[in-house]
C-alpha cells in the first residue's frame, strides 16, 4: 500500500521548485506536469523505498491574489452550476403542468424557446 506525501509547488524562474514538508525535502522540475514524476523519485531515494510505494498530493502555492480571485471564481462557478440545476428543475415542473394540460411536446417547445428533443429529455429525466 502506498503512502501519500503532500508536495507543495511554486514558480520560481524557469522551473517549478517543490518541497516535501513532511520529510524536510525540495526538488525542481521543468514543468508542472513533472512535478509528480520528480516529487515520487525524490521521495522514495530519501526513503529508500520503491516509487510504486509512493503517492502524492500536489498542491500549487499562487500568489495571494491570486488565489483569492480563484476562490472567488470557484464560488462563483459553484453557484451558477447550482442556479442551472434549479432551472433545469423548475422546466422540468413547467413540461409536466403544460403536459397536463393537453400541451403537446412541439408546443411546449415552443414556449420554452427549447428543441422538442430537450423537451423529451426534461419529461424523461
Amino acid at each position: 500500500m502506498a503512502t501519500t506525501y503532500e508536495v507543495h509547488v511554486a514558480r520560481d524562474g524557469r522551473w517549478w521548485y517543490f518541497r516535501v514538508p513532511e520529510l524536510d525535502t525540495s526538488g525542481q522540475a521543468r514543468s508542472l506536469e513533472d512535478v509528480p514524476f520528480e516529487a515520487r523519485d525524490i521521495i522514495a531515494t530519501w526513503l529508500r523505498i520503491d516509487e510504486s510505494e509512493v503517492e502524492v498530493a500536489v498542491h500549487v502555492d499562487l500568489p495571494a491574489d491570486i488565489e483569492s480571485q480563484l476562490a472567488e471564481a470557484n464560488e462563483k462557478e459553484e453557484v451558477g452550476r447550482a442556479a442551472v440545476s434549479e432551472a433545469a428543475r423548475l422546466k422540468r415542473e413547467i413540461v409536466v403542468k403544460l403536459r397536463d394540460r393537453g400541451f403537446s411536446q412541439k408546443d411546449t417547445s415552443r414556449v420554452l424557446g427549447v428543441s422538442p428533443q430537450r423537451v423529451h429529455q426534461l419529461i424523461n429525466s
